[in-house]
């Protein structure tokens, strides 16, 4: 590869991973989803430092010396060099074209289901996207009960996966907090009052701040069964 191409793909790397930091780093986001048949579900996943390589498609070239980890805290401080990675294959360029997507999946994806895993040598068990060729594939940890990214597809979602889902609901927070209390994303035919009353019951989201940090207006909602000490919060 030509240097001149590795020092764009550096000056891409450096402002993506600036995205990351700002939006991804340290988060947990919930993907609430809907079903054909209107039952509502999700999924919940973590984004720690070392993951944003994993979704460049790079190649570290002095593993002795550089890890996932090392390598992107050398990106926020503009200190990546050219002879520290390689181009892992020939998917690597249209990785980082889509990447700025993926870095807003919070607030973009509406679509996620389990990926065919039809004799491919990817391993990710659920893509999360859109219908504009950019996926992010998420893995799960057994021993966390969390899902983690490990890639990025530029496909169309509807023809990768079992079965399609309907995201109707995003929810982020800070790994330190609690609870969740950020909505980052809802559908707008979604039914607000079936939602309502499903994430009530869901003890890590702080249902009082949700609702007024996103000013989801209750009488406008009908929510005639909301309890009287959450209704005065809310206000």
């Amino acid at each position: 590869m030509a240097y001149r191409e590795k020092y764009e793909i550096i000056n891409k790397l450096v402002e993506y991973a600036k995205m990351f930091h700002e939006n991804l780093e340290n988060k947990k986001v919930i993907f609430f989803y809907e079903d054909n048949n209107k039952n509502i579900n999700y999924i919940e996943s973590m984004f720690f430092s070392y993951n944003f390589f994993h979704l460049t498609g790079l190649k570290i070239k002095n593993t002795e010396n550089l890890n996932p980890k090392k390598f992107y805290n050398k990106l926020l401080i503009n200190k990546i060099k050219i002879n520290d990675f390689e181009l892992k294959n020939n998917t690597t360029k249209w990785k980082i074209d889509i990447l700025p997507q993926i870095l807003k999946i919070d607030i973009l994806a509406n679509q996620i289901g389990e990926f065919i895993n039809s004799g491919n040598l990817l391993k990710t068990d659920i893509l999360v996207g859109t219908t504009r060729n950019s996926c992010l594939g998420l893995k799960f940890l057994e021993k966390n009960q969390i899902y983690i990214p490990n890639t990025i597809l530029k496909e169309d979602i509807r023809k990768i996966i079992i079965k399609r889902n309907r995201v109707i609901a995003i929810l982020k927070k800070d790994v330190q907090k609690d609870k969740y209390e950020e909505i980052t994303y809802i559908s707008n035919n979604l039914d607000i009052k079936s939602f309502y009353d499903y994430i009530r019951r869901i003890d890590k989201i702080n249902l009082e701040k949700v609702l007024k940090n996103n000013k989801i207006n209750l009488e406008l909602l009908n929510i005639k069964n909301i309890d009287k000490k959450t209704e005065e919060n809310v206000k």
